[in-house]
């Protein structure tokens, strides 16, 4: 986080993880409670989402539904519509 700003000068617009691993219920509090604290954007599965900080913010429109074997055309239009 504090790299991300001295490299580009300004905050991220929200915070993610590759294949979002900051949704397993060990990490995702410390992670969900940094966001609100600092004002940015949690990207969020609220399919899977714990109990959110009230100050949260989260990006919107975020499936994971095409993840692993799942993936298709046919879902992925699904998933835009």
């Amino acid at each position: 986080y504090l790299r991300f700003i001295e490299l580009f000068g300004r905050k991220p617009t929200h915070l993610d993880s590759h294949h979002h691993v900051h949704m397993f219920p060990q990490i995702f509090p410390i992670v969900a409670r940094f966001a609100a604290e600092q004002g940015i954007a949690l990207r969020a599965d609220r399919q899977m989402a714990f109990d959110l900080p009230v100050n949260l913010r989260t990006t919107q429109g975020f499936s994971s539904a095409f993840y692993g074997e799942e993936i298709s055309e046919s879902l992925f239009l699904q998933v835009l519509d």
